[in-house]
């Protein structure tokens, strides 16, 4: 999933000055399922400026193939790419500075699935905006040259090439060009990440520690999940829902398991952020109640319709701000 600097990074270059076409997505109004892609037409109107609002984008509008970030519903962002006459929007949940990352498990080999999906906006853009500017491309090498000259990253040519070449060229930008495209079933398609449609995950145990405590505490959220058969290319979800609604939700990516039992830990930072900014997003204040808390697995990106998506198991809890 996009870290919270590729979409700081957009905005930092609109607010040096990049000329933008101001896209009103007035259609835009129902939270996304985090991962989905949705196509709506494009409204540009010949408005130029810097906003970040739920219903504004940014467009360059020098380049048919557009990129483009915008904040929705306060905990997540928008990447938008063009296809002529429409926009294909990327919903993608900032990182949580609030939590921290579950342990790396410590049997795996995958981390180039892991570089796959971590890059998976850059490369998707990098390719569409490939075949926009080379035109005609008959091989691998049109498109992943392009790539490694716009990027200069080796990780993205390695992706490119070794996905290309096991897919060929033509089903390879046929799955590049899917509007409803999510990373790790991108990445499975490449043959990068591993897939497992007999495998299984059950939580063992859970716990939250303190079970109250006042507000700027950290609360440790303590599991273990067991399974019999592995896993595949998956997903961790942790949802916390909050007395004032704001949504506190992240996703983790996890790399296929052997059978086994796992243990994670996930600590929370009950305190309000002092760099959130109410006027372009929601700001959670931790305020005295409780907080029930949902964490689930999945085999695949977590909402994705997609082959080799479920739900492997949820638990719930909860804590209690004093």
């Amino acid at each position: 999933m996009p870290k919270a600097a590729q979409s700081n990074s957009i905005a930092d270059e609109v607010d040096a000055g990049l000329s933008v076409a101001m896209c009103i997505m007035d259609v835009v109004t129902a939270p996304f399922i985090v991962g989905s892609l949705v196509t709506i037409p494009a409204k540009v109107t010949a408005e130029t400026g810097v906003k970040l609002t739920a219903k504004t984008v940014f467009c360059d509008a020098s380049k048919p193939l557009l990129v483009a970030v915008g904040k929705e519903f306060g905990k997540g962002g928008i990447v938008a790419m063009s296809g002529g006459d429409s926009l294909v929007l990327r919903k993608f949940l900032l990182s949580e500075r609030r939590f921290s990352s579950p342990s790396k498990q410590e049997n795996n080999a995958n981390d180039f699935c892991r570089d796959c999906v971590d890059t998976f906006d850059t490369l998707i853009y990098l390719i569409l905006d490939g075949i926009i500017e080379v035109g005609i491309i008959n091989t691998c090498d049109d498109v992943c040259d392009y790539v490694t000259a716009k990027s200069g990253s080796a990780v993205l040519y390695a992706i490119c090439a070794v996905g290309c070449d096991a897919l060929g060229i033509n089903e390879f930008i046929k799955i590049a060009k899917e509007v409803d495209l999510d990373p790790i079933y991108f990445c499975e398609s490449l043959k990068i990440c591993p897939i497992n449609d007999n495998g299984d995950a059950k939580f063992k145990s859970f716990s939250i520690l303190p079970s109250h405590a006042p507000v700027y505490s950290t609360f440790v959220i303590d599991f273990t999940y067991e399974s019999v058969n592995g896993t595949g290319s998956g997903q961790l979800l942790v949802n916390i829902q909050t007395i004032d609604y704001v949504e506190i939700l992240s996703t983790f990516l996890i790399e296929s398991l052997k059978p086994g039992r796992y243990a994670e830990r996930i600590t929370v930072d009950a305190s309000p952020d002092p760099t959130c900014d109410p006027s372009i997003e929601e700001c959670e204040q931790w305020y005295p109640g409780v907080y029930n808390v949902t964490i689930m697995i999945y085999n695949g990106e977590c909402g994705s319709h997609h082959p080799h998506s479920q739900v492997y198991d949820m638990v719930k809890g909860s804590f209690r701000i004093d």
